[in-house]
C-alpha cells in the first residue's frame, strides 16, 4: 500500500503586521494633539489680535475725525501734530490686520494638518481593523482563519481520506 503523508507549517505573521500598523498610528495621534495645542495657541492669538484690531479701528475713525477738525483751523502746528496721530493709527491698524492676516493662515494650515494627521490615522486604522476582522473585502481569510479556509477548500476532506 501507498503511503502518502502531507507536511503543514503556519505561520502567523500577520500578529505582527498588525501590531506593526497599531503602532504606526500612535504617532499620528500624538502629532494631531499637539497639532490641536497649536490650533488652540493660535485661536485664541487669533481672538485678541481681532479686540485689538477693534480698538485700532476705533481709534483710526477717531483721528481721522480729530485731523479733519484740525484742517479747518489755521494751527499748523496742531495740524502737524493730528497727522503725525493718524499716520500712527493708519500704521497700527495696517500692522495688526497684516498679523491677524498670518495668525488666520497659519490656524488653517494647521487645521489641514489635523484633518490629514487624522486621516492618515484612521486609514491606518482601517486597514488594521479590516485584516483584524478577518481580511472582509481581500477575498481571503486571514490570522486564525486559515483552518477554516483550507476546510472551505476541501483540503481537511482530503487529509481525512488518507
Amino acid at each position: 500500500m501507498a503511503e502518502a503523508s502531507i507536511a503543514l507549517k503556519l505561520q502567523d505573521n500577520f500578529s505582527q503586521a498588525i501590531i506593526n500598523m497599531r503602532n504606526a498610528c500612535t504617532p499620528f495621534r500624538s502629532d494631531v494633539t499637539e497639532l490641536q495645542k497649536e490650533l488652540d495657541r493660535l485661536n485664541g492669538k487669533r481672538v485678541d489680535l481681532k479686540v485689538d484690531l477693534t480698538r485700532a479701528k476705533n481709534e483710526l475713525a477717531q483721528a481721522r475725525r480729530a485731523f479733519k477738525e484740525a484742517e479747518a483751523g489755521t494751527d499748523e502746528m496742531e495740524k502737524a501734530t493730528k497727522r503725525a496721530a493718524l499716520a500712527a493709527a493708519e500704521a497700527d491698524y495696517s500692522n495688526l490686520t497684516e498679523q491677524l492676516s498670518v495668525v488666520s493662515q497659519q490656524a488653517r494650515r494647521t487645521q489641514r494638518d489635523i484633518d490629514a494627521a487624522s486621516d492618515a490615522a484612521s486609514r491606518a486604522d482601517n486597514r488594521a481593523g479590516a485584516r483584524n476582522n478577518g481580511g472582509a473585502g481581500s477575498g481571503g481569510a486571514a490570522g486564525g482563519d486559515v483552518l477554516g479556509t483550507l476546510g472551505k477548500a476541501g483540503l481537511m476532506g482530503m487529509l481525512g481520506q488518507s
